[in-house]
């Protein structure tokens, strides 16, 4: 009686645990949809035509379209495409809508930095570029600033000849004008203790040399936090080797049309059903106990995308429904795995941790692999190739997590409940002795 009462809760509890997944799902599926950020692909956007000048061969405009597309994959936009149309013409394609001034400026700014000293004019004697320039990184303080304020700060690196010529320049400096402290420059405007720093011919910043530089580093202050992080972002990818000119922008429809997009979702709708059938046809109520584990799995990669506001592009979206595939081929492992160890006539408890173990071990085994190689991806790769490895990695990894965690703790229960002894409704056919 103890015993009868004990399974009937347990049947109970599985009943919760169902209908709180499909509560899960359900929610997703309600209010997640709207708010994932689609890329390109399936929303359209911005297409714009930069003008490179008359001059710039073809070597030139290959060289831009390669460092437009490194600054635009830096700043966060996915996927951009970007080729060259001949004639000094660079098409840029971006989910964006509209244009903005940001993206505007990441498009089109040359990126030149030199610099260079005053003389007793004024004027800037320039003694260093951007040939010099191994890099920069940002930094932020708050040592120097009133209230506790954060100072953002640009750090420039030269290479060995750049570290000599600034060490001597900046010695030199400190020698000519041992007077000129830093208040009595401010007071009188006398810059000739000061480094100037320009880009693209503009002075952006002019810091004040109190000591020799040795280091091969020149900070750059003066900046937001966004404003710093883009200029790191235009030292790091390189300045282009001609001026472009924004000649039009306007907006675009949806990269692979509504029509191919919904036929491409009903496909993989169409698919994944008929998978499931034939899991629940082979496997029984195991069969679906994996079926809710991949659409709790889907649920949380959706959660994700919007809480990381994920850029879904097509790339991403094959991503998805590769690993969404690889959970019913997890699936099936476990299953055939509890199926070998199952003897016919004995009970099914005893059996299946044996089973079940020696299932989750091939499916992470087979699983580790493949998710480091995505991760490796996402952070190496660039356009079409990491935006797939984000889409896999993102949904394969709650897939393997809930094909083990989930599918085991699921039918541990229903083998405690008795539920799963009867073939009819495991299908696990027993082996004869």
């Amino acid at each position: 009686m103890l015993l009868s009462r004990m399974r009937i809760r347990i049947r109970i509890n599985i009943g919760l645990i169902f209908a709180l997944t499909l509560a899960c799902v359900c929610l997703t599926a309600v209010f997640i949809p709207d708010k994932l950020n689609t890329g390109f692909d399936f929303t359209g956007g911005s297409e714009v035509l930069l003008r490179a000048p008359p001059e710039a061969s073809a070597r030139d405009v290959d060289y831009c379209v390669s460092i437009i597309k490194r600054r635009l994959s830096g700043s966060g936009i996915t996927e951009p495409a970007v080729r060259a149309d001949g004639d000094g013409r660079i098409i840029v394609r971006l989910g964006e809508y509209p244009l903005s001034a940001d993206t505007s400026d990441i498009l089109s700014m040359r990126a030149y930095l030199s610099f260079g000293v005053f003389d007793d004019n004024g004027d800037i004697l320039v003694i260093l570029d951007s040939a010099f320039v191994t890099g920069a990184r940002y930094a932020q303080s708050t040592a120097d600033t009133p209230g506790g304020q954060s100072r953002h700060y640009v750090i420039v690196k030269f290479n060995e000849n750049g570290r000599k010529i600034l060490s001597d320049a900046t010695r030199m400096m400190v020698m000519a004008y041992p007077d000129l402290t830093m208040e009595k420059a401010q007071l009188t405007g006398d810059l000739r203790r000061n480094f100037a720093v320009l880009l693209d011919g503009g002075v952006i910043s002019y810091p004040y040399v109190d000591a020799a530089v040795n280091s091969g580093e020149v900070a750059i202050s003066g900046f937001s936090r966004e404003q710093a992080l883009r200029l790191e972002l235009l030292i790091n990818t390189g300045a282009m080797p001609v001026d472009l000119s924004i000649e039009d922008s306007y907006m675009t429809g949806p990269g692979i049309g509504d029509k191919f997009a919904s036929l491409g979702f009903y496909s993989i709708l169409t698919s994944l059903s008929l998978a499931s059938i034939l899991i629940l046809f082979i496997y029984r109520v195991p069969g679906l106990v994996g079926i809710f584990a991949t659409a709790l799995s889907l649920s949380l990669s959706l959660a994700l995308a919007v809480a990381l506001d994920i850029t879904i592009t097509l790339s991403t979206a094959f991503g998805f429904a590769l690993s969404l595939g690889l959970s019913f081929d997890f699936l099936i492992r476990i299953n055939e795995s509890i199926k070998e160890e199952i003897i016919e006539g004995k009970p099914v408890k005893p059996f299946f941790v044996k089973g079940f173990s020696t299932g989750a071990k091939r499916v992470a085994g087979a699983g580790l692999p493949l998710v480091l190689i995505a991760l490796a991806l996402a952070f190496c790769a660039e356009g079409s190739a990491r935006s797939f490895a984000i889409g896999f990695s993102m949904s394969f990894i709650p897939v393997l997590l809930f094909s083990i965690v989930y599918n085991g703790f699921a039918l541990l229960y229903m083998t405690n409940s008795g539920l799963l002894d009867k073939p009819a409704v495991s299908g696990w056919k027993a082996v004869k002795l």
